[in-house]
């Protein structure tokens, strides 16, 4: 299977986290000050080493940032000994931190290789990001959180939320020769006129009367590896995988004629021979060239196609006369026979020597016309129901990222490819899981294969010539999606993150800061069991980006100030914070059942209006969208079924990453000096002072 692809260069080392992103560093220190200063444990002690003490410093044993400190929990019951339920951890920052959570692990006491415990790193896994999502900011605070989560699982040997691993089904397909239909895809089609007559390759599927491919008419075989064909390779693999066929026989060669004009209906070989003889091909000349065109193969196979290609002229009810164009239009036939060979002769050979003494005995008068259904798969054909909406040359020219391929993603990724988006970067790092057919675009045959692979072959199946490249995750040492960002030339369009994971929504927000000129960004996810679409554009310095939103946020929760419009709060649900990692046992994420769906087509309807007509004003980049049974999960929330609020958030003035100046949290001197000594015996470079930053910040007009 051949998609678009590009030279990727060697990756440049990255900077640590602690220099990429000074205030974030800034905000760690500012919290552990503040742990110290209201907590009954002991202090916190930071340090910079290394994770894996008996290894050097590498590239796969970095310098890292390490906090060691004391969680506690109560004991299970009790009488019991208070002293077993302390448990010393030390908190190393990974070196993609903030977007990713730390590792944790057990100092005092020894705890080794526990459930919920990674191998021989007996790191603690405590932190799963489709129900708890790890959300750059408090770092600390969360993880001491998740850690005395994990420590009381351990000490009360209760651990909720886990379910049994499920058995996967396995299917089989069937497989055989015959041919039901033929594709004719764009590079089968002339756009000038040529010759009149010619061969052409026919590639057919192993699927039980499956359709057949043609592979490009010609006179002469393109050279293999040739521009052509390349190309026809390319498109007629996508095509297989449209089919869900990657597989086919040698190509069938068949005969393919021109005609001036649309053929009079015929029913056997000799209306066949008559239309050909008004085109003006001559008296025989079917015959003559079938003889040559029949070898081994065709012998054996019984048959041959044969095209007809004619002029038609369609005219739209609103097309000017000047306006019409001419287009094509086929006719497939396929040309069965039994061979009955003369007395004495055997095989190939000697049907052609029988041919030459007396060929129409032997095979022409055997020959039986057959029809074959054949389809136009070019480009125009499949965008001409889109209608005029969406401007082929805007949707041709962008090129759309999209980050997560879940019951949004998914969705969005299809539709996009339906109304003619011709270039995708998919993201997704899961595996498509039972639970997930019942909101997914994906179903049954996919459960166990990677999501975007899966959905990267569904936009074949609507836009076979799409190109389209898949990359697994945002995070990763091969740094693939920071380069897709940052290096690509041209650079992304558009990018659209649904993972519902803030972490990977900052982390997005962050590259295309960095990127040059800086690319959009459009979020958006529906909350488990709300029936609510929360759904915002990122504007680098006009609007509001994803730690921004959540300062906002935190601004409604804790002083009940500004706009933000809050997520319904469901009737009677069980709160549960589950604290486990990927790796282990965990439940599907409960879902908002089909809203998944109307709120994904909103998302490609806002995503169209920024690709296509770029008419989202600053003051109209943050919508909210009620479900239909919105009511039915919070009776209190203030939107109603159906409902729109429509708004704009300027970014907000403590945003580490859109904000103007640095956070308050400095280091202080003694902490500076002690840091530097640290890293200067480790061999890393002195922790450099916060650079001065200067950005505008837009606010919203208060009318």
């Amino acid at each position: 299977m051949t998609g678009y692809r590009r030279s990727a260069p060697e990756p440049e080392p990255l900077l640590p986290w602690w220099e990429r992103y000074p205030h974030v560093f800034n905000g760690e220190m500012a919290e552990v000050r503040r742990l110290n200063a209201t907590s009954r444990r002991p202090a916190l002690c930071a340090r910079f080493g290394v994770w894996d003490a008996s290894k050097p410093v590498s590239a796969d044993n970095p310098i890292r940032f390490i906090l060691r400190g004391v969680v506690k929990v109560d004991p299970a019951h009790p009488g019991e000994d208070v002293a077993r339920c302390v448990m010393e951890i030390d908190i190393g920052y990974p070196p993609n931190f903030p977007f990713d959570p730390p590792d944790v692990r057990p100092v005092d006491p020894e705890i080794a290789r526990q459930r919920h415990q990674l191998g021989r790193s007996r790191e603690l896994c405590y932190i799963q990001e489709e129900l708890q999502p790890w959300r750059p900011g408090r770092g600390v605070e969360q993880t001491l959180i998740g850690a005395e989560v994990w420590f009381k699982g351990y000490v009360t040997g209760e651990w909720p939320d886990e379910v049994q691993a499920a058995e996967l089904l396995a299917y089989l397909d069937t497989t055989s020769a015959h041919v039901g239909s033929i594709l004719i895809p764009q590079h089968a089609q002339r756009s000038s006129r040529g010759a009149t007559w010619g061969t052409f390759d026919l590639e057919i599927a192993r699927a039980p009367r499956g359709p057949a491919v043609v592979g490009a008419l010609r006179q002469e075989r393109v050279r293999a590896g040739s521009a052509p064909a390349r190309m026809i390779r390319e498109v007629n693999d996508q095509l297989w995988t449209a089919l869900d066929s990657e597989h086919w026989t040698d190509p069938v060669q068949g005969l393919w004629f021109r005609f001036d004009h649309e053929p009079t209906p015929f029913h056997d070989l000799v209306g066949l021979e008559q239309a050909l003889q008004k085109a003006g091909f001559g008296t025989g000349v079917l015959e003559r060239r079938l003889h040559r065109l029949v070898d081994r193969k065709a012998a054996q196979r019984g048959w041959v196609p044969i095209a007809i290609e004619y002029p038609t002229r369609q005219q739209a009810a609103n097309e000017s006369d000047e306006a019409q164009g001419t287009s094509t239009e086929w006719l497939f036939l396929s040309l069965e026979w039994s061979l009955v060979l003369a007395k004495g002769t055997t095989g190939t050979g000697g049907l052609r020597r029988a041919a030459n003494r007396n060929p129409r005995p032997i095979l022409w008068d055997r020959v039986r016309v057959k029809g074959i259904p054949s389809y136009d798969v070019s480009e125009t054909a499949l965008l001409r129901r889109v209608g005029e909406i969406y401007p082929r040359d805007a949707t041709a020219r962008a090129h759309v990222v999209i980050v997560g391929l879940g019951a949004l993603g998914s969705t969005v990724a299809l539709a996009l490819a339906q109304v003619g988006i011709r270039r995708f970067t998919l993201v997704e790092h899961d595996i498509f899981k039972p639970g997930n057919a019942v909101r997914h675009e994906l179903r049954f045959p996919s459960v166990g294969l990677g999501k975007a692979n899966e959905i990267k072959k569904a936009i074949f199946e609507t836009a076979p010539y799409a190109h389209v490249e898949v990359i697994h995750g945002t995070r990763g040492d091969d740094r693939a999606f920071e380069r897709c960002i940052l290096d690509d030339d041209p650079c992304p369009t558009l990018i659209i993150s649904l993972t519902g994971n803030k972490t990977v929504d900052g982390q997005v927000d962050a590259l295309a800061v960095a990127s040059e000129p800086p690319i959009e960004v459009l979020h958006g996810w529906v909350y488990p069991h709300a029936q609510l679409l929360r759904a915002f554009l990122f504007r680098k310095g006009h609007t509001a980006c994803t730690w921004c939103t959540e300062l906002y946020r935190q601004d409604a929760d804790e002083h009940q100030l500004g706009a933000y419009i809050k997520e319904p709060v469901p009737r009677g649900a069980a709160v549960s914070q589950p604290f486990f990692e990927t790796g282990c046992a965990t439940p599907t994420q409960p879902g908002a059942g089909n809203a998944n769906a109307l709120a994904a087509h909103e998302i490609v309807e806002h995503a169209l209006d920024v690709l296509v007509h770029g008419r989202v004003p600053d003051d109209a980049t943050h919508w909210v969208h009620a479900g239909p049974r919105v009511r039915e999960v919070d009776p209190t929330y203030p939107l109603a079924p159906y409902a729109y609020e429509v708004g704009g958030f300027a970014p907000h003035p403590n945003c580490h990453l859109c904000s103007a100046g640095t956070l308050d949290a400095d280091l202080s001197p003694e902490e500076r000096r002690a840091f530097d000594a640290q890293l200067v015996a480790l061999g890393a470079p002195v922790l450099e002072p916060p650079p001065a930053r200067t950005s505008t910040v837009i606010r919203r007009d208060a009318a």
